[in-house]
């Protein structure tokens, strides 16, 4: 009875082991699983797509229309500049009272120094 009982239990703990393996494949297939939905989910992609109607490719300019852009950027510089001078001349007008007699006052240190 003993070695009919033996080999029914060693059948069963094959099974068992066989059991266990493939519980473990699938606890890692669903792991995967699970990292690959999480992947998918910050991998999502909004595409939206319009479309120009009448769309003309831009063409390349030819010399004398970079010529005449160029003087026109120059144009715009100088213009750029002159604003900005006149604006520092603005915010100065305050100060100049205060630069005036400083200027004063060293002229007149420097005139005292030479003529001692």
């Amino acid at each position: 009875m003993l070695k009919k009982d033996a080999g029914k239990l060693e059948e069963l703990l094959k099974v068992r082991e066989q059991i266990v393996r493939n519980r473990e494949q699938i606890e890692k297939a669903e792991g995967r699983q699970r990292c690959l939905s999480a992947k998918v989910t910050y991998s999502t992609i909004t595409v939206q797509l319009s479309e120009t109607k009448d769309y003309v490719p831009p063409t390349s300019p030819d010399y004398g229309s970079r010529l005449s852009r160029t003087f026109w950027n120059s144009v715009g510089a100088m213009e750029d500049a002159g604003k900005a001078i006149v604006t520092f001349v603005v915010a100065i007008a305050p100060w100049s009272p205060f630069i005036v007699l400083g200027l004063w006052l060293l002229r007149r240190a420097t005139r005292r120094q030479r003529a001692g």
